[in-house]
Order: C-alpha cells, then sequence, then structure tokens
C-alpha cells in the first residue's frame, strides 16, 4: 500500500533490503576469482574421465592387487591429466566445480601411489 507522504513508494511484498543483499550476493560471486562457465562440454569431459580414472587407479591398487605401474587405469592417468590440463582445468579462471574435480582427482591420484608404495600397509602421515 502506497503512503500518502511518499507517493513514489510502491507496496511490495518483498522488502528492498532483499532486492539489496541479492544483488551484493551477484555482484560478488561476480568479482570472485572462480566463474562458473556454461557449455564446456570438453572440460566436463576431460574433468569427469580424470576423475573416474583417477577413482579406477585406486580401487585397482586398493582393492584388486595392481601395483601402480601394472594398473590400466594408473598408467592411463597421464594421458588423461594432460587432457584435462588442456582442456583448461588448470587454468585459474577454470570453472571452480572443474577444479575442484581435478585437485580431488589429483589426491586420489596420489593416494593410489602410496598405497602402491606401501604395498597396502598401514600409513599415516603425521
Amino acid at each position: 500500500m502506497a503512503h500518502a507522504s511518499q507517493p513514489w513508494r510502491r507496496s511490495s511484498t518483498v522488502p528492498w533490503r532483499c532486492y539489496l543483499v541479492a544483488a551484493s550476493i551477484f555482484a560478488l560471486g561476480a568479482a570472485s576469482g572462480c566463474r562458473e562457465i556454461h557449455g564446456n562440454e570438453r572440460l566436463a569431459l576431460a574433468a569427469e574421465t580424470f576423475s573416474r580414472t583417477a577413482d579406477e587407479c585406486l580401487y585397482d591398487v586398493r582393492d584388486r592387487g595392481f601395483k601402480y605401474e601394472t594398473s590400466p587405469n594408473c598408467t592411463a592417468l597421464g594421458s588423461v591429466s594432460r587432457a584435462f590440463i588442456e582442456a583448461g582445468g588448470d587454468l585459474p579462471g577454470a570453472p571452480c566445480n572443474y577444479r575442484l574435480v581435478g585437485a580431488q582427482a589429483l589426491t586420489v591420484a596420489w593416494s593410489a601411489r602410496a598405497t602402491s608404495a606401501g604395498n597396502k600397509k598401514f600409513m599415516t602421515l603425521w
């Protein structure tokens, strides 16, 4: 309901502060270092392949009895990670979700390498 003393003010069910908060969140998201890019199928496929291959490498070493050097999934990680890098997955401006998938795949790959090197013995970091 418009006030008689403020004819410019319209009635609204959403307070103006909500619009201000939404605009601030949008501005912060746009100004952040990570941006989302829709339609980058090559990077999405490379990230998914890198993640899946790293997971399978860990399963090979941990559960299936392969050594890192003899696992087909582990030996494929070099070319799969290069494809991820060539698709732009390691660039600072790459979408955050793909960079995160790449970092997780790298961590899983190192875990597989350490598990293989440790001969499945109990290992701790600290």
